[in-house]
C-alpha cells in the first residue's frame, strides 16, 4: 500500500526529519506520534505530495487514492451544509440527472413507436442506472446526511451557509467530506480537534469500519487506543514503529529504552576499560607507544551507541494549605445568552479533595460554568460560595495574563515570587530546559504558552483548581506532565476537557451538563459510560433528574442487579440482531426487485411499447426510491446494533469488577 524510505527534510538550518522509513499495510490504521514540531505534519504533507523531500522516497501501490485532512481546507462559502457536503458526489449528481432526462425522453416518445432511437435511449438507461447503482447512487444523499450528524453537524444545520459557519464547524464539514470520498488511504492530521466526546466516538466507530487504511497524527491517546493497530513514533528525526495501540506502545517503548541504555551502558564500560589499557600502554615505553596507538584506532572505529533520551520523573509539590471539608457550594445557577438558556437551576458542592471532571457537548456551557465559579462571569441568578481556607487557580483559554516583551522565565518568576532557581526546577517539571526559559512569550507556541500559564496555576499553590481545556494544543508529553503534577496534588480539582485518556486518569467523578442541567455520576469514566448508556434506551427520553437526585445506591451497584441488567442488555441486543438480519433481507429483496425491472426495461417488448415503458420506469423509480429507504433503515439499525455490543461489553466489564469487589 504505502511505503516511506529514509525520508530527510530541513527547513532552513533546522533538521526536521532526519531518517524517516515505516510502511501503511492494506487496511491498516497507522498513528503517527511525536512532540510537537518533530515533523509528523511533514510527513503526512511529504506522502500527500504537497511538499518535496530532500531525500527519501515514498513508494505507493499503483492507482492508490490519497485523501488529505490537513489543519486547513478551502470551502465554498455561498451554498449550504449539505450542498457542500453532496459536492464530493458531483459525478454521481450529474448521473442522476443524466438518468431522469434519459427516463423524460423515453416516456415522451410518441405513442406506438419502436424507433432505433428509443431502443438506444433504453440501452442507455438500462446501463447508466446499473453503473448509478453500483457507485452507491441510491446511499450517496443518506450517507451525507449520516456523517454530517456523525460529526455533529446535524438536520438543523444543513441548510445553514457555510459562510455562517464557525472554524470548528467548517473543520467539522472538511472532514466529513474527506470521509465521504472513501479513499484508499486516509491522511489525518488531528481529526479530533473540534469534536465533540461525542462526535469523536462516531468517528472511532467509523474509522474502525473502514476498509481502506488510516494513516493519523493525534495526540488523543485515548482514540489512538481504539483506531490504530501500529503506532509510528519520530523521535529526533527518526521514526520507530511499534505494533499495537497507544498503550501497547508506551510499554513496547519503556522495554526498548531499557534495552537500549543497557546497551549503552555495557558500550561506555568497555570503552572506559580500552582506554584505561591505552593509559597504562602510554606511560610504558616506545614500543607499548606504538600499541597505545594501535589500540585508540580500533577504539575510534567503533560504532557509538546513541544514549537513549529518557526524561527524568520530575513532580511537582503543590503545597497549598488544607482547605475546609467543603470547599465550594453552587446553588440555582441560571445564565442565558439572549433568547439561549445555557445553565437552568445548575447546582454543584465540591468537597475537599474531590477530583471532578465536567462533561457535555460542544456549547453546552462547561466553559460558562467554570468561569462563574471562578468569579469571572455573573450568573442571571443563583450564589457560588467558597469555604474556608480556599485559594483558588484558574486556567483558561485566554492566554492574557502574559507578557510578550519577556522571556518564559521573567513571565514566571513576575506570576509566582519564586527565586531563579525554584523557577527552573518548576518549569523543568513543564518540559522548559536549558535555553528553552529564555525564549519570548511572543514566540512561544500555543502548546509552550498552555504549558507555561499551566505551571504558573500551579506554582501559586491553589488547593482548588478549576481547569478548562488544559490539555489542548499539549502534545503527549507535555500532557503526561500535567498529569504528574495533578496526580500528587491533594486538594480539590475541577476540570473541562474532551481528553478521554486524561479524564481516565485523572477524574473520581463525572458531571455531564446537557440542555443546561447537571448529572452528576459518582465513579470514574468508565463508569460514567456505562450508568449513561443504561439511562438511554431507544425511543427514551434522556434522564435529566436533578443532580440530588442521580447519586448511586448500593444496591444499583450490587452484582446481582448488575448481572439482571446485563441479561436484559443482552436479550435486547439479540432483538436487534434479529431486526437487522430480517432488513438485509428485505434490502436484498429489493435489490433484485430494482435489477428485475431494469432488465425488463431493456427488453424490446417493453422499451419498444412506449406505455409499458413509462409504466416500467415509474415502477423501476418507485422500486429505487424504497431500496434507499430499506438502506436508510438498515443503516439505523446497524448503528444501534453497535452501540448495544459497546454497552453489553461495558456492562460485562462492571459485573466483572462488581464480582471481584464482592
Amino acid at each position: 500500500m504505502l511505503d516511506v524510505q529514509h525520508l530527510q527534510k530541513t527547513c532552513g538550518t533546522q533538521v526536521v526529519l532526519r531518517d524517516v522509513s515505516f510502511q501503511v499495510a492494506d487496511g491498516e490504521k497507522v498513528g503517527l506520534i511525536g512532540r510537537n514540531g518533530s515533523g509528523k505534519t511533514t510527513v503526512l504533507n511529504i506522502v500527500s505530495g504537497v511538499t518535496q523531500t530532500d531525500s527519501g522516497t515514498v513508494i505507493c501501490s499503483r492507482g492508490l487514492s490519497i485523501g488529505y485532512l490537513s489543519q486547513g481546507l478551502l470551502l465554498t462559502e455561498r451554498v449550504t451544509v449539505y450542498e457542500e457536503a453532496l459536492s464530493v458526489f458531483a459525478h454521481l449528481i450529474d448521473m442522476e440527472r443524466e438518468i431522469a432526462e434519459l427516463a423524460e425522453a423515453i416516456s415522451g416518445s410518441s405513442k406506438g413507436s419502436e424507433s432505433q432511437d428509443t431502443h438506444d435511449l433504453a440501452r442507455r438507461l438500462a446501463s447508466l442506472e446499473e453503473r448509478f447503482e453500483s457507485a452507491g447512487g441510491y446511499r450517496f444523499r443518506s450517507q451525507t446526511k449520516a456523517v454530517l450528524s456523525g460529526l455533529g453537524l446535524g438536520e438543523s444545520r444543513l441548510t445553514q451557509h457555510v459562510s455562517s459557519l464557525s472554524g470548528g464547524e467548517k473543520a467539522r464539514l472538511s472532514l466529513a467530506k474527506l470521509l465521504l470520498t472513501e479513499p484508499d488511504l486516509l491522511l489525518l492530521d488531528e481529526p479530533t480537534n473540534h469534536l465533540d466526546v461525542s462526535s469523536v466516538e462516531w468517528l472511532e466507530s467509523f474509522l474502525a469500519r473502514y476498509k481502506g487504511s488510516v494513516l493519523l497524527v493525534s495526540h488523543d491517546r485515548y482514540f489512538l487506543d481504539r483506531v490504530v493497530s501500529k503506532i509510528v513514533e519520530i523521535d529526533r528525526g527518526v521514526a520507530n514503529s511499534f505494533p499495537g495501540n497507544y498503550t501497547k506502545y508506551v510499554q513496547l517503548k519503556s522495554e526498548l529504552l531499557s534495552r537500549q541504555l543497557k546497551e549503552w551502558e555495557l558500550q561506555q564500560r568497555e570503552i572506559e576499560r580500552r582506554q584505561e589499557i591505552i593509559d597504562r600502554f602510554m606511560q610504558y615505553g616506545l614500543n607499548f607507544h606504538k600499541k597505545a596507538k594501535s589500540k585508540a584506532k580500533l577504539l575510534e572505529k567503533i560504532e557509538r551507541v546513541e544514549k537513549p533520551e529518557i526524561q527524568d520523573s520530575m513532580h511537582v509539590r503543590v503545597a497549598g494549605r488544607r482547605s475546609g471539608e467543603q470547599v465550594l457550594l453552587a446553588e440555582g445557577i441560571c445564565k442565558s445568552f439572549g433568547a439561549r438558556t445555557v445553565l437552568r437551576n445548575a447546582g454543584l458542592r465540591l468537597m475537599r479533595g474531590d477530583r471532578v471532571a465536567v462533561l457535555g457537548p460542544n456549547g453546552s456551557g462547561k466553559s460558562t460554568f467554570l468561569r462563574i465559579l471562578a468569579g469571572r462571569m455573573k450568573p442571571d441568578s443563583g450564589s457560588v460560595r467558597y469555604g474556608t481556607g480556599v485559594e483558588l487557580g484558574y486556567y483558561d483559554q485566554e492566554p492574557r495574563d502574559l507578557r510578550p516583551d519577556r522571556d518564559v522565565l521573567t513571565n514566571f518568576i513576575d506570576s509566582t515570587g519564586m527565586t531563579p532557581g525554584e523557577a527552573r526546577n518548576l518549569l523543568a517539571a513543564f518540559l522548559f530546559r536549558g535555553d528553552d526559559v529564555y525564549k519570548l512569550a511572543s514566540d512561544l507556541s500555543g502548546g509552550e504558552r498552555s504549558r507555561l500559564r499551566l505551571a504558573i496555576v500551579l506554582a501559586r499553590n491553589p488547593n482548588l483548581i478549576l481547569l478548562d481545556e488544559p490539555t489542548n494544543h499539549l502534545d503527549i508529553p507535555a500532557i503526561e506532565a500535567l498529569e504528574a503534577a495533578l496526580s500528587d496534588f491533594d486538594g480539590t480539582l475541577l476540570f473541562v476537557t474532551h481528553d478521554r485518556y486524561f479524564v481516565e486518569k485523572m477524574a473520581g467523578r463525572i458531571i455531564e451538563l446537557v440542555d443546561g442541567e447537571l448529572v452528576d455520576y459518582h465513579g470514574g469514566y468508565s463508569y460514567y459510560l456505562e450508568k449513561r448508556a443504561s439511562r438511554v434506551e431507544p425511543g427514551a427520553a434522556t434522564d435529566r433528574r436533578p443532580i440530588e437526585e442521580t447519586r448511586d445506591t448500593k444496591s444499583a451497584d450490587s452484582p446481582y442487579e448488575a448481572q439482571k441488567a446485563l441479561r436484559s442488555k443482552r436479550a435486547e441486543l439479540s432483538r436487534a440482531r434479529e431486526r437487522l438480519v430480517n432488513a438485509e433481507s428485505a434490502v436484498s429483496q429489493q435489490e433484485r426487485e430494482v435489477e428485475h425491472l431494469t432488465e425488463e426495461l431493456s427488453q424490446p417488448s417493453v422499451y419498444g411499447d412506449p406505455e409499458r415503458s413509462l409504466e416500467t420506469t415509474e415502477r423501476l423509480s418507485e422500486a429505487q426510491r424504497e431500496l434507499e429507504r430499506l438502506i436508510q433503515e438498515w443503516e439505523s439499525l446497524y448503528q444501534e446494533l453497535e452501540r448495544l455490543e459497546s454497552e453489553v461489553q461495558e456492562m460485562e466489564e462492571r459485573v466483572r469488577y462488581l464480582n471481584e469487589c464482592s
